[in-house]
C-alpha cells in the first residue's frame, strides 16, 4: 500500500515548480504575442520600474543608514618645523606642540568646537567663588608603559611648571596656583582670584613622576625622554627616522589602546616635517602626506581648489595692546572702547587672513559665534559721553 501511494503521489515540491514554469511560459507566449512596438513599450516601462524601484531602495538605506566611523587604517601627515621638545612643560613651536598633544593628555581636552571635557578626569567641580578647582581622576588612567597614572604624577607636573629654573613656556599661567593632593586620585588647584580662563590651562599633559623625577630641572632640555617621550596620549610613538645630520624628518605612531578617552579611530599615524610652508604645499599636491597642518592662510587659499581645506579653532589671539605708559591718551577707558569699535575687523580677517579666522571681543578663544561689527557712531558716542569733543574743521576728537 506505501508502495503504490509512493508511485502514485506527486511531492508538494514538484507541484510549485510546474506551476512556475507554467507561468514563466504563459508570460513568454503573451510577450510573444506583442508587436514590436508594443515589446518596446514594455521594455522600457520595464526599465522605467526598475530604476524607479532602486532609487527608492537607495533613499530609504539613506534614511535609516547611519555612518559610523571604523578603527583602523593609516594617515600620513605633514607638519612645519622640526621637533625638539616632544614635551608638554617645554614645547614651543607648532611641531612639539602638535606631537605633545598626541603623545600626552590633560585633566582636560579640547574639542574641535573649541569646548573643554574631560579626559583624564572622571569629573570635576569648581567652587562658587571661582577659587578652588578640584578634579578626581580616572582609577583607570596608565602611561604608555603601564604604569598608573595618579594625583602625584598631577602635582609634580604643575610643580615642575611653577619651578623658574625649568623656564618653562607656561609658568606664567600657573604663576600663585596651589596645588593640594586630596587622595590617590583627588587634586585641588586654588587660585587667589577669580580667573575664568584658568580653567584651559587643565589642558596641559601629564608627565609621569615615575621617570621625570630622576631629572633637575635644569637637566630636563637635555632628555632623551623629550624625543622618546612616555606620556599617556591617545598615540606612543614606535619609531623615528632621521636625517645624516641626526635630525628627526618623519615619525611613525601607533595607536594607544589605553588611551583614558578610548582607542583613537586612526591606527597608524606617520608624521613628516619640512622646514618651510611651501615644502608642505609641495607635499600636499604632490601626494607625499595626504594632509598636512598649519598652513599660512595664503597657502590654504591657493590650494583650496586643489584639496580640501578643513578649519578648526585654534587657542591663538591677535590683538593689539596699548601702552599707556608711553601714550597718555590710552590711558582712557573710552578711547580704547572707541579704537575698538572703530576697527573694522572683518575686513582685517578678509584682507589678512583670507577668511581663515573669526571675531574675538575678549583675549580669551571664542567657543561660539558672537556678532560684533565695526560702529564709528557707537564710536564717537563712547567718546562724547566721556567729555571729548568733535573738531569741527578736522572731524577729529
Amino acid at each position: 500500500m506505501q508502495d503504490l501511494m509512493d508511485q502514485g503521489s506527486t511531492p508538494t515540491g514538484i507541484h510549485h515548480r510546474i506551476r512556475q514554469i507554467s507561468g514563466i511560459n504563459k508570460l513568454e507566449s503573451i510577450f510573444a504575442s506583442f508587436s514590436i512596438t508594443e515589446k518596446a513599450i514594455f521594455l522600457l516601462a520595464g526599465g522605467i520600474l526598475a530604476l524607479g524601484t532602486l532609487s527608492v531602495l537607495h533613499k530609504l538605506s539613506d534614511h535609516f543608514t547611519v555612518e559610523i566611523p571604523a578603527r583602523g587604517g593609516s594617515l600620513v601627515e605633514g607638519i612645519i618645523g622640526t621637533p625638539r621638545f616632544i614635551n608638554p612643560l617645554l614645547a614651543t613651536s607648532d611641531a612639539d606642540k602638535d606631537l605633545s598633544t598626541l603623545v600626552y593628555s590633560g585633566l582636560l581636552k579640547g574639542t574641535p568646537t573649541g569646548e573643554l571635557v574631560p579626559d583624564l578626569a572622571l569629573r570635576y567641580s569648581v567652587s562658587d567663588d571661582g577659587l578652588v578647582y578640584s578634579f578626581v581622576i580616572r582609577d583607570d588612567a596608565v602611561f604608555h608603559d603601564g604604569k598608573p597614572l595618579t594625583a602625584d604624577d598631577v602635582e609634580f607636573t604643575i610643580l615642575k611648571v611653577q619651578d623658574s629654573t625649568l623656564k618653562s613656556p607656561r609658568q606664567v599661567s600657573w604663576d600663585g596656583v596651589t596645588v593640594t593632593k586630596t587622595g590617590t586620585h583627588e587634586i585641588s588647584f586654588t587660585l587667589k582670584k577669580p580667573y575664568a580662563p584658568f580653567i584651559n590651562n587643565l589642558t596641559i599633559g601629564i608627565l609621569p613622576k615615575h621617570i621625570w623625577q630622576n631629572f633637575q630641572s635644569d637637566q630636563f632640555p637635555f632628555s632623551s625622554f623629550n624625543a622618546e617621550p612616555i606620556g599617556s596620549g591617545p598615540y606612543k610613538i614606535v619609531s623615528v627616522s632621521r636625517s645624516s645630520q641626526g635630525i628627526p624628518t618623519s615619525m611613525t605612531l601607533k595607536a594607544n589602546r589605553s588611551n583614558a578617552l578610548g582607542e583613537p579611530y586612526i591606527t597608524n599615524l606617520s608624521l613628516n616635517f619640512y622646514s618651510n610652508d611651501k615644502a608642505l604645499k609641495e607635499a600636499i599636491l604632490n601626494g607625499s602626506v595626504e594632509s598636512g597642518s598649519n598652513l599660512s592662510p595664503a597657502t590654504a587659499t591657493e590650494i583650496a581648489s586643489q584639496t580640501r581645506i578643513v578649519e578648526a579653532p585654534l587657542t591663538r589671539i591677535f590683538g593689539i595692546f596699548f601702552n599707556q605708559n608711553n601714550k597718555e591718551i590710552l590711558a582712557h577707558k573710552a578711547v580704547r572702547q572707541a579704537l575698538s569699535l572703530s576697527i573694522d575687523k572683518q575686513s582685517i580677517i578678509d584682507t589678512v587672513l583670507m577668511g581663515y579666522g573669526s571675531i574675538a571681543t575678549e583675549p580669551v578663544p571664542p567657543t561660539s559665534e558672537v556678532s560684533f561689527t565695526q560702529d564709528i557712531e557707537r564710536a564717537q558716542e563712547v567718546l562724547t559721553k566721556d567729555g571729548w569733543k568733535l573738531n569741527a574743521s578736522t572731524s577729529e576728537f
